[in-house]
């Protein structure tokens, strides 16, 4: 009985284990959207293709362009071809897709 009771309280007494603490939540890690990439999302959220300006981030231009795929619509987009791309985003809405490309 001595050895019993000695033993429920060498338990109740003994320190926590680590492995009993809480768990520490790993931080947030902020997804960085590019600029190109927010303005092609709100494009397709407003179903319109438009410069919507706030300026070009480190580019010197932008473009924009719509078409039925990803690819045709950032071809569609103002200068393709002619200037460096340095950003370019794309957002679906239903059927149609909408671009955005910042260029150097």
């Amino acid at each position: 009985m001595k050895t019993l009771a000695l033993l429920l309280l060498f338990i109740v007494a003994a320190p926590n284990s680590p492995a009993q603490e809480p768990p520490q939540k790993s931080p947030a890690i902020a997804k960085v959207v590019s600029l190109a990439q927010r303005k092609a999302d709100r494009m397709a959220k407003c179903r319109v293709m438009r410069h919507w300006g706030g300026g070009f981030g480190k580019g010197r231009s932008e473009g924009v362009g719509v078409g039925s795929t990803r690819d045709r619509a950032i071809r569609n987009c103002c200068y393709w071809g002619r200037r460096k791309a340095i950003d370019i985003g794309a957002a679906l809405n239903g059927r149609r897709w909408y671009a955005c490309v910042i260029y150097k």
